[in-house]
């Protein structure tokens, strides 16, 4: 009876120690696969910075060599003198004569107000014909009428707004460009008046071009 006994228990003991092991091999293999997969997923942001800076750098030398390229041009330019202005340029440009009334644009404040008599007057600095100094005071003639202003005639060109319309010709005159109707060599005519030119001013008047 023991002899039977003896080798069923062996059985069961080396079963035991066949399913222990077999479930250890389990966990073991287990553990080398979780280890495995967290390697392969830490390598993949290793990956993507690695990509990132390639193109980071290749960024940047796209950025140098366009820096690069622009100051070549530059320096080509400010060599031959294509980015430049002559001098003779600049002279022509300052000197240049504009017509009589071409100065004027449509599109500019066309009135200025002045105090006369301690009323505000409305004047349309289109149909000013000249101003006039006379003392503390100035006369501006309009086409059809005349203001006596307290204001000096140096000051006038301030008020309007449209002060390349007028010219000085005189210390005691300033007339409108677009109403002078003719020259001559000591005066002008400014609709049905005549205006003294003094000397200081005949060169001014010499570049006006009737048109």
């Amino acid at each position: 009876m023991s002899n039977v006994v003896a080798p069923l228990l062996w059985n069961r003991s080396n079963s035991s120690t066949q399913k222990t092991n077999s479930r250890k091999h389990q966990e073991d293999f287990s553990g080398l696969s979780e280890v495995a997969t967290i390697k392969s997923v830490g390598s993949i942001p290793q990956s993507a910075e690695i990509i990132q800076m390639n193109n980071l750098q290749s960024v940047n030398w796209i950025g140098v060599l366009v820096l690069l390229a622009f100051s070549l041009i530059l320096y080509i330019g400010l060599k031959t003198g294509i980015f430049s202005i002559s001098k003779k340029h600049i002279k022509e440009l300052r000197n240049r004569v504009v017509p009589l009334g071409s100065n004027i644009s449509s599109h500019q404040p066309s009135t200025f107000s002045v105090n006369e008599s301690g009323k505000e007057v409305l004047i349309h600095s289109r149909n000013v014909l000249y101003v006039q100094a006379a003392g503390n005071y100035i006369e501006i003639q309009e086409l059809t009428c005349k203001h006596l202003v307290r204001c000096k005639i140096g000051e006038f060109t301030c008020m309007v707004p449209d002060k390349p319309s007028y010219l000085r010709i005189h210390r005691s005159y300033v007339v409108r460009i677009d109403k002078i109707k003719g020259l001559k060599s000591r005066s002008i005519i400014v609709g049905d008046f005549e205006i003294p030119v003094s000397k200081t001013y005949r060169s001014e008047v010499a570049k006006l071009k009737l048109g």
